[in-house]
């Protein structure tokens, strides 16, 4: 069942909606094709909508803005959301995920060569002979392309040199090596935890958001939101840089970023269209440990729904 407190500040809503129409649950029931005892169910808190469908149908019908629309989807997904949640469970460190990729890749995983009962045998005589095979014909390479080099390399001339001019080859000019490129890590929304590579939603409000009930499409099909001012967000990760995604709404706040404590400006999530994308990009910050914090903060606003979908971090 949903949660009461939830299912009844969407069932207040929804009935604060049909009272300022005016209309008895009869006449509001036969415009909108249902029984009135379904919808005196919905605005007493008894019942909520199966689908965000029945109760956007309704709002409208109300008269209620894009706006008010907002707000009543964030309400019918958390009076949907089943007990167990992350919103009513403390956050658990994320599980780990090496055994399951192992098992759909079809590799080892790292302990393959673990000893006791039941574990692999170690790689036979001919898989330790191989490393001197192929060390062996590296060898063979490298005096092959010294002795090529040292008779004067691609573009040498056969012909002997002139009377006069000199028997040196010119120098060649040393290529730099590059440097490693950077790579990129994602922190998903529900990468739960408290460790690194994790991310911790502290305060209740928080609730997930999947595809389906109005909520915005993400690439992993998933993300969280929370409205109540002063609860937060922190994404712990070892890197260089780290970029927030997140969706905008109609209903959104505004947040105070925080990195490793110290202030690193705001974020507006208001918008009017739900779309998701790059909200937020770090400064370039020393390699190692860190953790970013999204507070939701005190506005003037009726509102202040921030949100987070995942976290891109350059390693």
């Amino acid at each position: 069942m949903p949660d009461t407190t939830e299912q009844e500040e969407f069932a207040d809503y929804l009935r604060l909606l049909k009272n300022r129409t005016g209309r008895s649950y009869d006449a509001l029931a036969a415009r909108l094709g249902i029984s009135s005892s379904t919808l005196h169910r919905y605005c007493s808190g008894r019942q909520v909508p199966p689908e965000y469908a029945v109760a956007e149908r309704i709002a409208r019908e109300c008269g209620a803005d894009r706006q008010e629309l907002a707000r009543l989807r964030h309400m019918w997904v958390r009076a949907t959301e089943t007990p167990g949640s992350a919103r009513d469970a403390e956050p658990g460190p994320a599980r780990e995920s090496s055994a399951v990729e192992a098992s759909s890749t079809g590799e080892e995983p790292p302990s393959a060569y673990a000893t006791g009962p039941g574990a692999p045998a170690p790689p036979g005589p001919s898989a330790s002979r191989r490393p001197i095979v192929v060390i062996g014909v590296v060898v063979l390479l490298i005096c092959g392309l010294g002795a090529w080099w040292a008779v004067g390399g691609p573009g040498a001339s056969s012909a002997p040199s002139p009377p006069g001019s000199s028997s040196t080859r010119p120098v060649r000019a040393a290529t730099a090596r590059s440097s490693p490129a950077a790579t990129t890590a994602t922190i998903q929304d529900t990468a739960i935890g408290t460790g690194v590579g994790t991310v911790q939603y502290t305060g209740r409000s928080w609730t997930r958001c999947g595809d389906g009930g109005g909520c915005v499409t993400t690439p992993d099909h998933s993300y969280y939101f929370g409205y109540r001012v002063g609860q937060s967000f922190t994404v712990r990760f070892r890197g260089s840089q780290i970029k927030v995604y997140a969706p905008t709404d109609l209903a959104g706040g505004i947040a105070r970023v925080t990195v490793d404590g110290r202030p690193a400006g705001t974020v507006d999530f208001r918008a009017s269209a739900a779309i998701n994308g790059l909200r937020w990009t770090s400064a370039n910050l020393a390699d190692g440990d860190h953790g970013v914090t999204f507070t939701i903060g005190d506005t003037d606003r009726q509102d202040n729904v921030v949100l987070f979908d995942r976290a891109e971090v350059t390693v």
